[in-house]
C-alpha cells in the first residue's frame, strides 16, 4: 500500500505520457512502442514502483479516518490502552454521574459564545463510545492548545445529567491533559534490564537514548534482574526525562516491549 501510494505521482505522469504518445503516434527509431518502460539513463523515467517502508498501524488508521471518516481496522487508542487503564476510572460506555477521569480522541469540536467568553463542546471517542465533553470558558482558555481534532486527551471532570446529549450525560471538564503531559506529571519510568542484556553493549545505548530527553520531570527507575534476584535503583534528578512517545518507542526497541513501563501514582 505504501509503495503504491508513493508511486502514484510517477504512475500519473507515465499515464499522461502514454496518452500523449498514442495521440501523436510516436514510436522510437526501431519501431518499438515508446510507452514501454523508460530507461532512466536515457533521460526518461522508470516505471518501477518506488520502494518505501511499510506504513505503521497508526498511519494506516489515520489514513482511513482522513479518507473515510471512520476507523476500519482498529482504533489508535489500542496502542495506549494498557497504559491508560492504569489511571482512567472508566471507559466512555460505562460513565456514570460523578467525578471521572477518561481518555479519548477528539472526534468533533464546536465552539460558541458563553457569558464569560467562548466555550467548546467536544465529542471524544475511545472505541467503546462517543461522549460529549463541555469545556467552559476558563478551562477552554487554559487548554485550547490541546483542543485539536484527532488529539488524544485525558479529561478529569464531572459527569452530569444532560438532556441535550445523545447519551443523556455529558462531562464538565475541569482539567485536560495530553498523554505525554499526564505521564510527566503523574508517572515514573521503570526500565528492566537482565544480565544477558547488560553484557551486550546495552548500557551505552540506553544512556544515549535517555540522554536525548534529559532535564524533564519524569523520574527513572532501573530494575536489574540476574535470574535469581532483582533490585531497583532510583536514578538521580539529573536523569529525569521528558516521557515523550519517541523516548518510549526507542527504549522499547532497545530493552523489549515488556521491559519499559510507566508506573502511575
Amino acid at each position: 500500500r505504501a509503495s503504491m501510494l508513493a508511486s502514484l505521482d510517477k504512475a500519473t505522469r507515465l499515464a499522461e505520457q502514454y496518452v500523449r504518445n498514442r495521440i501523436s503516434g510516436q514510436n522510437d527509431f526501431f519501431g518499438f512502442d515508446a510507452t514501454s518502460p523508460v530507461d532512466d539513463q536515457a533521460g526518461g523515467e522508470s516505471s518501477e514502483f518506488v520502494l518505501v517502508n511499510a506504513w505503521s498501524k497508526e498511519k494506516c488508521l489515520q489514513g482511513e479516518k482522513e479518507t473515510l471518516g471512520v476507523y476500519l481496522n482498529g482504533h489508535p487508542i489500542d496502542r495506549y490502552l494498557e497504559e491508560l487503564q492504569s489511571f482512567i476510572t472508566t471507559r466512555l460506555n460505562d460513565i456514570q454521574p460523578g467525578s471521572t477521569r477518561v481518555a479519548g480522541y477528539i472526534n468533533r469540536i464546536r465552539t460558541r459564545p458563553w457569558s464569560r467568553g467562548k466555550m467548546a463542546e467536544l465529542t471524544i471517542d475511545d472505541r467503546t463510545a462517543h461522549q460529549l465533553v463541555r469545556v467552559f470558558p476558563e478551562q477552554f482558555e487554559q487548554y485550547r492548545n490541546l483542543v485539536v481534532k484527532d488529539n488524544l486527551i485525558i479529561v478529569c471532570g464531572d459527569v452530569e445529567q444532560d438532556d441535550y446529549a445523545v447519551s443523556g450525560l455529558s462531562i464538565k471538564a475541569k482539567n485536560i491533559y495530553s498523554l505525554e503531559q499526564y505521564r510527566n506529571e503523574f508517572s515514573k519510568l521503570l526500565l528492566t534490564v537482565n544480565t544477558n542484556q547488560s553484557v551486550n553493549g546495552l548500557v551505552p545505548e540506553l544512556k544515549s537514548n535517555l540522554g536525548e530527553f534529559l532535564r524533564g520531570p519524569t523520574p527513572v527507575i532501573l530494575e536489574y534482574c540476574n535470574g535469581t534476584a532483582s533490585c531497583r535503583l532510583n536514578l538521580g534528578d539529573e536523569w529525569r526525562v521528558d516521557a515523550r512517545n519517541e523516548l518510549i518507542q526507542k527504549l522499547r526497541a532497545c530493552l523489549g516491549e515488556n521491559n519499559v513501563r510507566l508506573i502511575y501514582q
